[in-house]
């Protein structure tokens, strides 16, 4: 084991970024508040605060989560994250659930490649006139998304993401909202569809621009935590594969 800095973390991940998107995002958020240690094939990241965050993220297809086993033990209190690797998933948790309780998996999808999604014509960016529109599409109050006229100040006027609507005419029936992690990495913020408009592939033409907007840039498309079925599903319809898969254990 040796302990690194997180600058030298970063360069390490970045030879898979499509699989370690999401830690490289937080490694760059958490590089002045923890600790990065290199373990043969595998990088662990401790975060300690009111609680101890710790994730490990294997740098090769096969590692054996086992060596990492005594470190961890040094942490009484703990919120485990592991990143696994197909096949590897047996592994983990027969290393883990002995001691640790699963609390749940994330799943993140992405793409690097061209493929062959396009644009719809009825989706298009928001700019700042759209602002009226945005704010009195038909909408439910979500547990942990801001209201719409706080949603298009953030990611419209104030530039610290971006906003595909969909229009019916001069209405906004549906919009995804996406930001830019780092480098060329985009990852989507929130996708919604006005409850009367569901079930029509209004998520699928969201989700296909989306894709279709960042590949023209040359980046990569990323759909990070996705929550549910209909989350993934959509993921998939736009052409976006499992880049992914991690356990939380507590």
């Amino acid at each position: 084991m040796m302990e690194i800095n997180a600058e030298n973390a970063v360069t390490i991940l970045k030879n898979s970024i499509l699989a370690n998107a999401m830690e490289i995002d937080n490694l760059n958020w958490a590089s002045n508040k923890g600790k990065c240690y290199l373990f043969n094939g595998a990088i662990v990241v401790v975060i300690s605060d009111d609680k101890t965050y710790i994730h490990i993220i294997p740098t090769e297809t096969y590692y054996d989560y086992t060596e990492i086993g005594e470190f961890i033990n040094q942490y009484p209190d703990v919120c485990l994250t592991v990143n696994i690797y197909g096949k590897n998933e047996k592994i983990v948790r027969d290393v883990f659930e002995k001691s640790f309780n699963t609390v749940k998996e994330i799943v993140d999808y992405g793409a690097d490649e061209l493929n062959s999604c396009k644009k719809n014509d009825n989706v298009r960016l928001l700019s700042k006139c759209d602002r009226e529109a945005f704010i009195s599409m038909e909408n439910e109050s979500l547990q942990y998304r801001p209201p719409l006229n706080v949603l298009f100040t953030v990611f419209v006027e104030k530039g610290s993401g971006e906003i595909l609507a969909y229009f019916d005419e001069d209405k906004i029936i549906g919009y995804l909202s996406y930001n830019n992690l780092f480098d060329n990495v985009y990852d989507v913020d929130y996708i919604y569809v006005a409850p009367s408009q569901r079930r029509k592939g209004i998520g699928k033409a969201l989700a296909s621009s989306y894709v279709s907007t960042v590949q023209e840039r040359k980046g990569i498309a990323y759909w990070s935590n996705a929550k549910n079925e209909n989350s993934e599903k959509t993921a998939i319809s736009a052409g976006l594969n499992i880049v992914r898969k991690a356990l939380i254990f507590n």
